[in-house]
């Protein structure tokens, strides 16, 4: 069982909210009309968020994670009640409200039998789709979602319902739209340098989409460093900046580089592994609200943001790292600008989230053992012998 925090605002029964009333909204935005139920309902997913660094760093929260303390519920006993969770499980159960065992993604990767072979199978591969633009890609759908989910629900019970999912990770954007064709669903591939999506979807990219790529997407390309923004007296509560066990065990503190890290690989490739990817996915939601018009009418409409960036530096640095603390704070101040954003082109009590993580993390063995319990970092030495016993018995099986 992987525990997690849940922290929603205005989520409660069929989705009422505690207030009609309407912010200001600009002279080019047209303010949604108020209603006793949300215009626009949101699942925040950030990806490996664990439930206590929340609590650990709450004092320090000035933006979202403030906001959602204040006015929003917080469940502290909601849990990932399934083994070996992961990204695509775990975001593919939030989703549906089943099991891994029932709605078939069961792992981000997993083996399946064909003839006397077992096949690597990615949670998303679809053969029979594409992704727009890039035609060697493979392509990418909810083909292995075995149930439907909230997003299905809502289109179901209203067709006029809009549904938009955006992550860092396609399996962040895929799971949660479940089995919506219709659906606006696009995550960032580093590989491409943009948001991409699939033919499942559509045929060809809206110009919005377009746009946001060749533009707003282009002003994070001077973001060649991420420099340690967190304060001075808050960095007590990390671990040191120095610490070996970090990254590859020589670009283990602030301020990371371009130049320094990446070696030969591409920009947008070392850039998706910075708090930055979290910015960006957060303006390409804002650009799903404005361009789809989210919340504007009496049809509830969905959106999903995963937020990728979590999961990314804890696996680099670890849950209690100083890289963990900045991101975190980094993330704080975007979901404050994210939400004050809705409050203007949705509208005040006009929209309701449920933040939660996919899925937990364990602090790195050094932590451990500094605390007094145990723990242990696989060697290369005991990996390879794991590997010769799996392959022993996989030999066997085929012997069977």
């Amino acid at each position: 069982m992987t525990r997690k925090r849940l922290l929603t605002i205005g989520f409660g029964a069929a989705l009422a909210v505690g207030a009609t009333s309407c912010a200001t909204t600009p002279e080019n935005e047209t303010p949604a009309p108020a209603s006793a139920r949300p215009g626009l309902v949101m699942l925040v997913v950030v990806d490996q968020l664990r439930f206590d660094l929340l609590d650990k760093y709450a004092d320090l929260y000035t933006g979202g994670f403030k906001r959602l303390y204040n006015e929003g519920h917080s469940f502290t006993n909601a849990a990932h009640d399934h083994a070996g969770t992961s990204t695509a499980p775990g975001h593919a159960t939030l989703s549906t409200g089943v099991y891994p065992s029932r709605h078939g993604v069961i792992g981000n990767l997993w083996l399946e039998r064909q003839g006397a072979q077992w096949v690597p199978v990615e949670n998303i591969d679809d053969t029979a789709v594409r992704i727009i633009g890039v035609a060697e890609a493979r392509g990418a759908s909810p083909v292995h979602l075995m149930r439907s989910g909230l997003a299905e629900w809502m289109v179901s019970a209203n067709p006029r319902s809009k549904i938009a999912s955006v992550s860092g990770k396609d399996r962040g954007a895929i799971h949660p739209a479940a089995h919506v064709r219709s659906a606006y669903v696009y995550w960032f591939e580093g590989a491409f340098g943009r948001f991409v999506t699939s033919t499942y979807y559509r045929a060809s990219d809206p110009k919005w989409i377009t746009a946001f790529n060749s533009g707003t997407l282009q002003t994070h390309r001077s973001e060649t460093s991420w420099d340690l923004s967190a304060p001075a007296s808050a960095l007590s509560k990390a671990n040191r900046d120095t610490a070996d066990n970090e990254f590859d065990g020589v670009h283990t503190f602030f301020p990371h580089t371009f130049a320094g890290e990446a070696g030969n690989a591409p920009f947008w490739l070392w850039w998706e592994n910075t708090p930055y990817v979290d910015k960006v996915t957060l303006e390409m939601a804002e650009t799903m609200v404005t361009s789809l018009e989210l919340g504007r009418d009496d049809a509830p409409d969905f959106l999903n943001v995963s937020l990728s960036a979590t999961d990314r530096v804890g696996h680099r640095f670890g849950p209690n790292s100083r890289e963990q603390l900045d991101n975190l704070l980094r993330l704080d101040r975007a979901l404050g600008e994210f939400f004050d954003f809705l409050d203007r082109t949705v509208g005040k009590g006009r929209w309701t989230m449920m933040l939660s993580a996919d899925h937990g993390v364990l602090d790195a063995p050094e932590d451990l053992v500094a605390r007094g319990e145990y723990g242990h970092r696989l060697t290369a030495a005991e990996s390879a012998k794991l590997d010769s016993l799996k392959a022993r018995a996989d030999s066997a099986q085929d012997r069977s």
